[in-house]
């Protein structure tokens, strides 16, 4: 797959293309089954398949700077994750005031046929476009001028849910990362390098290593979780080794602490030494809610049945265990999924 970041580098030989335009945040079961119709479609139609998204995500740059995290994925994850499905172009253009003041039709006519000369576009039926946020039957009347075809983007319900970002965002703060994982397909990850911790979990007899996670990222609530430990940079002897792991989330209620941290416990043989190393932590299952206990030993105590659970639950081992931001699951397959609309063509 070809990724192109910046209008300025958006310069393509004329080849007709199949679009979808989104803030693919998350790349959920919903926008992966659009991408794969999107894709079958341009196949059966001679078309090229092209996927253009921003940079931020739009629901970043309107909550400003100081807002809490909006971010289901980073923009490294969502470019690994088109890689994986079936796209031949991913355009990245900045999310910023130019772009926002840019109307539907300036957009359509000069970016969609005018750079990535676009004959079909796919959209959701809630799609918006430029500054006056046209809708879809607009958007189809600019189709009809500009000369491209306007495909509705099929919506995906899991069980009681509609498949959506906002879903997914909402799941996690509520600690339900394994509602999240159905929504998402694959397991909810966050990824940091290892940091200097307080030396507490060492002390109580459960040394953590402790990860500094991008700040634009979507933390799950403040929970103590099963999931797995992957190691992503750092000696070549460990890197993509997987490890069972017990995560903690959140500010340490036993020591007063303010910041919300990251803890994992590996559990591994002996303790590792991965400092400066990059962990991926993905998230299977909440095993209790944060709590304050009254001491050091109730707290030790409540951490070593925590670890116990955690064992039980990742009995199947690492090894039986994929992985990997490319590892998804496709909407057709996932059980309990359903099609609200069939895409036309």
């Amino acid at each position: 797959m070809q990724v192109i970041e910046g209008l300025e580098n958006l310069k393509l030989p004329p080849i007709p293309r199949a679009v979808a335009v989104g803030a693919f945040d998350g790349f959920h079961l919903g926008h992966q089954y659009l991408l794969t119709q999107l894709c079958g479609i341009a196949w059966n139609r001679g078309l090229a398949s092209s996927l253009l998204t921003f940079e931020p995500i739009p629901a970043e740059y309107f909550a400003g700077p100081d807002a809490p995290p909006k971010r289901l994925t980073t923009r490294d994850e969502r470019i690994a994750l088109a890689a994986a499905l079936c796209c031949d172009l991913m355009v990245i253009l900045e999310f910023g005031d130019s772009l926002v003041q840019t109307s539907a039709s300036d957009f359509c006519r000069e970016i969609l046929v005018g750079r990535l000369n676009v004959k079909l576009l796919m959209a959701s039926v809630t799609h918006t476009l430029g500054h006056e946020r046209a809708g879809l039957g607009q958007i189809r009347e600019l189709g009809r001028e500009l000369g491209f075809e306007v495909v509705e983007a099929p919506g995906v319900q899991l069980g009681d849910l509609r498949v959506s970002s906002s879903e997914v965002r909402r799941l996690l703060a509520e600690g339900h990362v394994e509602e999240a994982m159905g929504l998402l397909g694959r397991r909810y990850h966050v990824s940091g390098e290892v940091v200097s911790g307080r030396g507490v979990g060492r002390h109580l007899g459960f040394p953590t290593t402790n990860l500094q996670v991008p700040r634009a990222k979507i933390l799950p609530a403040d929970a103590v979780y099963a999931g797995l430990a992957i190691i992503e940079r750092g000696p070549e002897a460990l890197r993509d080794t997987v490890w069972p792991a017990a995560i903690s989330i959140g500010t340490a209620p036993t020591y007063g602490l303010t910041e919300r941290l990251v803890e994992a416990h590996l559990l591994t043989d002996e303790p590792l030494e991965l400092l400066g190393c990059t962990i991926r932590l993905e998230f299977i299952r909440r095993v209790r809610w944060q709590e304050r206990f009254a001491s050091e030993a109730e707290l030790q105590a409540q951490i070593a049945h925590d670890v116990e659970e955690i064992r039980r639950l990742c009995r199947a081992g690492p090894a039986d265990v994929p992985a990997g931001p490319g590892r998804t699951c496709l909407a057709p397959s996932f059980p309990g999924c359903a099609v609200l609309r069939a895409p036309e063509g």
